[in-house]
């Protein structure tokens, strides 16, 4: 496109490694006339092959700077064009990470099913996880799966607490699956100000069965409004 009125950035989970770049939300979102849209993979550049995401002990700030690269290149290119930035899971972590570092407002976000007061050891390894996972810190310690992100998205994390140090943003939009498992909604909607879709923590699916009870008709509706408020401005 060549002169998108609004980009959406969507920032993918930590498990959907270039899920999202032939997703029916980018498909939907690019349907709306003025709409551009670009998917960074923040995965790509550390590691490829199965198991790859446990092999690269990256960290959200790690991650975030790749983020980071794809959004500095595109108000680069597109300087006078709103963007707004889409997070999903992981991806709503590292769009608050670089919000906090000053790279653009919270109302520019949309965070959707976001741990932003972590996940809890329970919901990683049910009735079992109060023990599984202090043991595989242990492993973690032993550069076996040290994979930093994954603690400190847990609840309770150094991490988290400076994240949260200064406040959880209430002007960001905020998007809960009602039946999320993954993540509980004191921790995706910690204000209670958001919206609720009617699924899991799989938020964004491909079949368009499931996409009418997920978060993909909230977001088109959520960027048809920014677009909206764009022309009257213009």
């Amino acid at each position: 496109m060549i002169n998108p009125l609004l980009i959406v950035i969507l920032i993918q989970g930590w498990t959907e490694s270039g899920v999202l770049k032939e997703s029916l939300l980018k498909k939907v979102l690019e349907s709306i006339p003025g709409v551009m849209v670009i998917v960074p993979d923040y995965l790509e550049p550390t590691a490829r092959g199965k198991f790859a995401k446990f092999r690269t002990h990256k960290s959200v700030q790690d991650y975030a700077g790749y983020v980071w690269a794809y959004y500095r290149q595109t108000k680069a290119d597109f300087p006078r064009v709103p963007v707004l930035v889409v997070g999903h899971s992981l991806g709503g972590i590292i769009a608050r990470y670089l919000h906090e570092e000053g790279f653009f407002p919270a109302k520019d976000m949309i965070l959707v099913g976001t741990p932003n007061k972590g996940i809890t050891y329970r919901t990683l390894g049910g009735s079992f996880g109060v023990v599984v996972l202090p043991i595989l810190k242990v492993v973690a310690s032993k550069r076996f799966c040290n994979v930093p992100v994954f603690y400190e998205l847990l609840e309770g994390s150094i991490f988290l607490k400076e994240l949260n140090a200064y406040g959880i943003p209430e002007d960001a939009y905020y998007i809960s699956g009602s039946q999320d498992n993954i993540v509980p909604l004191w921790s995706s909607d910690p204000h209670n100000i958001g919206e609720f879709a009617e699924c899991g923590h799989h938020l964004f699916p491909n079949e368009g069965v499931l996409a009418e009870k997920s978060a993909i008709p909230l977001v088109e509706r959520i960027v048809k409004e920014r677009l909206a408020e764009i022309k009257a401005a213009s």
